[in-house]
């Protein structure tokens, strides 16, 4: 067994409630993945930095780019358009973690608006196609693709006009 003994994270230590070990803290925190300053503000404050020390951490981390929320809000609304799901799903995601209510609703209306919502309800169904060729009752299979859809967040509009279409 050794003696060595790691060296201690002053970045968590929340004896240490200042400007300098709060910004050391926020870039480890970024490092391993990508925050919006709410989410960063919580966790700074959960390792016991005080508000000044957090606003001051989340200011530097700004200006040197580390923190970016319009980016990251891009970012994050293109992974769950990837993965399939529809505009109230979508701001309803962004909101949980913390995105500027502006930036949401520029973003996700940009989305709804365009042929992506469509493209991404068709996909979402064709995904789950054999588990819907399984019903042989056709009125229960297309009840099973509304709410699959409805259940992922795309609006009544879309879903109905893909349903109508896929009956035809």
């Amino acid at each position: 067994m050794s003696d060595h003994n790691p060296a201690p994270d002053f970045t968590r230590s929340p004896q240490i409630p200042n400007a300098k070990a709060a910004m050391a803290a926020a870039v480890s925190l970024l490092t391993r993945r990508p925050l919006t300053r709410q989410e960063l503000a919580g966790k700074l404050k959960q390792r016991g930095f005080d508000a000044k020390a957090v606003d001051r951490a989340i200011a530097g981390c700004e200006r040197l780019g580390y923190l970016n929320d319009d980016h990251e809000a891009s970012r994050y609304l293109e992974q769950l358009i990837g993965k399939r799901y529809g505009p109230r799903y979508i701001r309803a995601a962004m909101k949980k973690r913390g995105f500027d209510e502006s930036a949401i609703d520029q973003l996700v209306t940009r989305y709804a608006e365009s042929d992506r919502e469509r493209e991404a309800a068709d996909a979402a169904l064709q995904s789950r196609s054999l588990r819907f060729a399984r019903e042989t009752d056709a009125r229960k299979r297309k009840e099973k693709r509304y709410r699959f859809l409805m259940n992922r967040g795309f609006t009544p509009m879309i879903v109905a006009d893909l349903l109508r279409e896929i009956g035809k």
